[in-house]
């Protein structure tokens, strides 16, 4: 039982990561080559709408889910300028970290960091306190996959 679910899981993680490059992976698995081994799948009949199903759905989605340290977020007639300031301070000490400067009216916000979890945002939000105070980390969905 414990070999079926670890097939079903790696077969899974295949379909999903091999996604970007196929429309149906279903059928490119069963597709017969004479230089290649032959696949068959045996499935409950939805699951295939299912992945297609999921696979449109993360197409949608600009990143995936993480969390980032945002050192700044104001309105107003400076803050662009407040927040580029910030942006090359972040840049200026820290210049290995990604940085991000993004405008959604009315708030410039800017943000540093990719990280899977909150957990793993903490190390750096405790480098940043001594010289933004006011950061914190945040929920960020932009995050793209090849970033972390």
């Amino acid at each position: 039982m414990q070999r079926i679910s670890i097939l079903v899981t790696l077969l899974l993680t295949s379909i999903i990561g091999y996604s970007q490059s196929s429309n149906d992976i279903f059928l490119r698995l069963t597709n017969e080559s004479p230089s290649e081994g032959t696949v068959r799948i045996v499935q409950e009949p939805g699951v295939a709408d299912m992945v297609k199903q999921h696979i449109e759905q993360n197409k949608k989605s600009p990143g995936i889910d993480g969390f980032r340290i945002q050192l700044y977020s104001g309105s107003g007639t400076s803050s662009r300028k407040e927040a580029e300031d910030v942006k090359s301070r972040m840049m200026s000490a820290f210049p290995n970290q990604k940085v991000y400067l993004t405008y959604n009216a009315p708030f410039w916000r800017v943000r540093a960091g990719n990280y899977r979890n909150k957990s793993e945002s903490m190390q750096l939000f405790s480098q940043l306190r001594g010289i933004f105070p006011n950061c914190y980390p945040v929920k960020d969905n932009t995050i793209k996959f090849s970033d972390l």
